[in-house]
């Protein structure tokens, strides 16, 4: 909490007004961070979108909230490595929601004809998991390729791998929707 006061050039005791520890402070740039990605993801404009559409701004939407907030995935992944206090808070206002709106999404595709007969449940955590997996691990890609990944030209690269994987992986082609028919 110094640290904060600090880097904010604010005296010591203010954050001590608003936040008891530095467990609430965490606590509230998270949920804060969370309510800002799930407005996005559930805007009229995003909803309305057929199931594929819908899934590739799902995924534009991540990847440009993450470049804004990096430090996302890193406080994710600390809230649910902290044995201290329950996910129920994050899980029944957030995730949950979010998770059935894009398992909704992959069924009313399937439904369509527009994406493969997969697990949605699965399809999903497999879609989110390409994305935060990239981030969350970036000091070590990093190492790993010798490259910044958080570079935006390397960005890029990623969030076109995702969709190529998506479109290749999920997406019926033109060709598979025909044979059905």
């Amino acid at each position: 909490m110094d640290e904060i006061a600090r880097v904010a050039g604010v005296n010591k005791a203010l954050p001590y007004y608003y936040f008891r520890n530095k467990e609430e402070l965490h606590r509230f740039v998270l949920e804060t961070m969370i309510a800002q990605i799930s407005a996005q993801m559930e805007s009229p404009a995003v909803l309305s979108m057929d199931p594929p559409a819908r899934v590739r701004a799902l995924v534009n939407l991540t990847f440009e909230f993450v470049m804004r907030n990096p430090a996302y995935p890193r406080l994710i992944q600390r809230e649910m490595m902290a044995d201290r206090r329950p996910l129920h808070w994050m899980v029944v206002a957030h995730h949950r929601p979010l998770h059935k709106r894009a398992v909704k999404t992959i069924r009313e595709g399937i439904a369509r004809g527009q994406f493969r007969a997969v697990d949605p449940d699965q399809m999903v955590f497999t879609i989110f998991g390409m994305i935060m997996y990239y981030f969350a691990t970036g000091q070590l890609a990093s190492q790993i390729w010798n490259r910044d990944i958080w570079n935006p030209r390397n960005v890029e690269q990623r969030r076109r791998a995702v969709l190529d994987f998506l479109e290749h992986g999920l997406f019926l082609s033109p060709a598979a929707k025909s044979l059905r028919d």
